[in-house]
């Protein structure tokens, strides 16, 4: 049987507790002595006190385990508020980027399409300095041929 503090131990035939027998004569009822009494209080007194500082330390642990939760969850959102401030300073960035890109690709495709007017100009006069000289090679060929025969 195991012992709680509030009770004492008898064996089958009902024999005493070893703090009973040292103390035979009592007025209290049978099996009862003064000192029985003193000397199962004073283990459940201890058993008390231990329990009451076991719970004591536990609700203290407790109290420190929530409190340092607290504090990391306080670092959780600040760090959540600092990395969705740089996120939105990094989207804004990147917007003004593209614009940048954009008006660069843009800014070169007006560019390439000047210069490719300008080359094909270019050819287009070149060509027809090239067929006005050729006319006129031919005519001179032409007149010779016929001057010659």
């Amino acid at each position: 049987m195991a012992v709680t503090g509030d009770e004492t131990e008898t064996g089958a035939a009902g024999d005493l507790t070893a703090c009973q027998l040292q103390h035979p004569n009592s007025s209290l009822p049978q099996g009862v002595t003064g000192d029985s009494a003193h000397c199962s209080q004073q283990p459940a007194e201890e058993g008390l006190q231990k329990r009451e500082l076991r719970l004591m330390k536990n609700r203290e642990a407790a109290r420190e385990c929530r409190r340092k939760k607290k504090d990391y969850v306080k670092c959780l959102e600040n760090r959540v508020v600092v990395l969705e401030n740089q996120n939105k300073t990094l989207i804004e960035e990147l917007k003004t980027l593209k614009d940048i890109y954009r008006h660069k690709v843009e800014e070169a495709a007006r560019e390439c399409r000047k210069r490719k007017k300008e080359y094909m100009d270019h050819l287009q006069t070149r060509n027809t300095l090239l067929e006005t000289e050729n006319e006129q090679l031919r005519a001179q060929v032409k007149h010779l041929y016929n001057h010659n025969h």
